[in-house]
């Protein structure tokens, strides 16, 4: 079950980056 909830907190990880990423994206548009 350990597992599972670790699983759950990279998920959140992961949108958390995911949105930050397209908040700054959005102020700036950066040419990757």
């Amino acid at each position: 079950m350990r597992g599972n909830s670790t699983l759950c907190i990279d998920m959140r990880r992961y949108i958390m980056y995911r949105s930050l990423e397209a908040l700054v994206r959005a102020r700036r548009p950066m040419p990757v």
